[in-house]
């Protein structure tokens, strides 16, 4: 014999709907090479400034 659901429960999965349980649409998620070369481009000048200015930190202290 199955339990019943507690009514906050009950209520919550009424709100939802069915499909709440799956995360977001991954069809909507950017993707394509622009958005690649654009997040590499951020990721890695990012790695080239922090690079420059501990460089140019240590080259004035030391």
């Amino acid at each position: 014999m199955a339990k019943a659901m507690p009514a906050a429960t009950e209520e919550r999965s009424r709100r939802q709907g069915p499909g709440a349980a799956r995360g977001p649409n991954p069809a909507s998620a950017p993707d394509g090479l622009g958005f690649l070369i654009v997040k590499n481009g951020l990721f890695w000048g990012s790695i080239a400034l922090s690079g420059a200015v501990l460089y140019g930190t240590a080259s004035i202290f030391f």
